[in-house]
């Protein structure tokens, strides 16, 4: 813990990053927010929607 101490922005753009590469990879997802919170508490929130459908194109 000691070293993130310093440096949260870092961790919490490391965590999002994580989400939003997870959430293309599984596809229908898409990250909204990540909402912190303090780090020795932890608690943050990772908002995730389904993504919206594709219309379907008729030819």
């Amino acid at each position: 813990m000691a070293q993130t101490e310093g440096h949260p922005d870092t961790i919490c753009r490391l965590h999002l990053g994580l989400a939003e590469g997870l959430t293309e990879g599984l596809g229908g997802l898409t990250t909204e927010r990540l909402t912190v919170k303090p780090a020795r508490r932890a608690g943050c929130r990772l908002t995730v929607r389904r993504a919206a459908a594709e219309p379907r194109i008729s030819v």
